[in-house]
């Protein structure tokens, strides 16, 4: 007998998931309720450097909606685009060169210019990095961004339309390794009231304490929660300090209800542990479920056929053309 879809609702993902720009609700910048997004994590690092003009640019071309990266504040207040709280000697090369043989200082004991002096274009042979990413294409005199710079040069290339989720690098348990949270917060939102930006945008982070400060001195910028269940669990002295204060315990150990009482508007949980009850639940808060980081074809399908309402993905080629589950008989 032919080979049948095993799930209809991936067939409607499909035609959503086509590589368009993502439909925006006139005067919000919010995207249309039905519209599934896809996020480009860190750009698209299966293919180009993580977290780079270059990356973003790529990403947009294979068909990302939506942006993803992450913030770090310098020494001298410059907000700048980086995953890690110091640079990772298997990302970064030195002036001369030569990969770092250790990680750097934090990012917030160095100056902007101190950090455009390093290569982030390549991965360093034989590393974890490079094992994760077989078929990225590395090359020389890339840069680490600021977010300014990467907003400008993102602007001119798709017509000032581009979206961007911002997650904002917060060491919680550690908070010598980065500024505090306001100061990151005040500090992205001063640079995206500048070029009226607050409308395609929104903030992610796993540390509430700069969703409500979004929420707080910026409420037209829409706000995510990222959740993983090392941030969501209860220590023994009392709630994570991951949770801004509130304790999963009294929602009834509900992720989502956590969420919606944090006073997010997306919620971007670890896609591994994601449950169809979950999607259900969020959906009836009025929270968009957009789980990270789904890059296998298997998973990409699994997560969609839970009805979430994106995926945040380091190949957004492969989520932009999801290929239906079959079966036989």
């Amino acid at each position: 007998m032919k080979a049948l879809v095993a799930f209809a609702v991936i067939t409607g993902m499909m035609a959503a998931c086509s590589g368009k720009r993502s439909p925006v609700a006139s005067g919000s910048g919010a995207p249309a309720p039905s519209a599934f997004e896809i996020h480009g994590h860190r750009g698209a690092p299966g293919h180009h450097p993580e977290n780079t003009i270059e990356g973003f640019e790529a990403a947009l071309a294979a068909g990302a909606d939506v942006l993803e990266t992450d913030l770090l504040l310098t020494s001298d207040g410059v907000v700048v685009i980086n995953h890690n709280f110091e640079l990772n000697p298997d990302t970064t090369r030195d002036a001369t060169g030569n990969w770092l043989a250790q990680p750097s200082a934090p990012l917030v004991k160095m100056t902007a210019a101190e950090l455009a002096r390093y290569d982030v274009g390549r991965l360093r042979p034989g590393s974890e990095y490079a094992a994760k990413h077989p078929h990225q294409q590395g090359r020389d005199g890339v840069r680490i961004p600021t977010l300014a710079d990467a907003l400008t040069a993102i602007d001119r290339a798709s017509g000032g339309k581009a979206r961007w989720n911002l997650e904002i690098k917060i060491a919680t348990e550690q908070p010598e390794r980065t500024a505090p949270p306001e100061t990151v917060v005040d500090a992205t939102v001063a640079l995206l009231r500048e070029r009226d930006m607050e409308a395609r945008v929104m903030i992610q982070s796993f540390d509430f304490r700069v969703t409500r400060r979004v929420q707080k001195v910026a409420p037209s910028i829409r706000t995510g929660c990222l959740t993983a269940p090392d941030t969501i669990a209860p220590r023994p002295e009392g709630p994570s300090p991951f949770n801004g204060g509130l304790d999963i315990r009294t929602f009834g150990d509900s992720v989502p209800r956590l969420v919606h009482a944090a006073g997010c508007r997306y919620w971007t949980p670890n896609f591994k542990t994601l449950t169809d009850h979950q999607v259900l639940e969020a959906h009836q808060l009025g929270l968009r479920v957009v789980p990270w980081t789904v890059n296998e074809p298997d998973d990409l399908r699994r997560v969609i056929a839970l009805g979430v309402d994106g995926v945040i993905t380091d190949y957004p080629d492969r989520a932009a053309r999801p290929e239906p589950a079959v079966t036989t008989d």
